[in-house]
């Protein structure tokens, strides 16, 4: 836990999706860095999050720097990882957030506070978290089904297709490849 409460709340909604807390530190390339708090992200979505606190280091420029040479050592590393700066605590200047968009993506949370602090920290870090679905209305439509009942009585050549769309997409590509080719193959055995 830090001493802001933001941070905090911030690292607990990242958690709760599946992320796992680093610490504050990080070595990459052998050079140290330190931020209010670093975390990973599951495995479809390897996602290294940097949460920065503007409140506890109000100096954006020493920020600014320290983001720069972070991302200098990724890619030194040459490292593939996508990398999301959150910023906690009032907001930089368009300025400094452009050049943090160098690093990785920005997403700023503000300060919040009261009973929707929570809510307002996932909608800011929504980008990061799974999307959560409605559970389906019963089973659906078939969609077979519905492409019959709009399309009519389905002809020959639809009905193999439809047939083997039942079958998988390689079933699929050989009633294709064969519908093709079968006026070509009709050509050859005339001639």
């Amino acid at each position: 836990m830090t001493e802001n409460l933001a941070v905090d709340r911030v690292v607990a909604v990242l958690v709760r999706s599946g992320f796992t807390v680093h610490g504050r530190r990080i070595l990459i390339g052998g050079v140290q860095f330190e931020f209010p708090s670093i975390l990973r992200g599951r495995e479809r979505s390897p996602d290294l999050v940097i949460v920065l606190d503007s409140i506890e280091q109000p100096d954006i420029e020493y920020t600014k720097r320290q983001i720069e040479a972070f991302g200098r050592a990724l890619d030194s590393m040459r490292s593939k990882l996508s990398v999301t700066l959150v910023v906690v605590g009032p907001s930089p200047s368009p300025k400094y957030i452009d050049q943090m968009t160098s690093v990785g993506r920005v997403l700023l949370v503000g300060s919040p506070s009261g009973p929707d602090a929570e809510r307002v920290v996932t909608d800011a870090v929504a980008v990061l978290l799974p999307l959560d679905l409605p559970e389906g209305l019963g089973d659906g439509i078939d969609p077979i089904t519905a492409f019959e009942r709009r399309m009519g009585a389905a002809d020959a050549v639809s009905a193999r297709l439809l047939d083997a769309a039942t079958q998988g997409e390689h079933t699929v590509a050989d009633v294709l490849k064969e519908l093709l080719s079968a006026p070509f193959d009709a050509e050859d055995s005339d001639g």
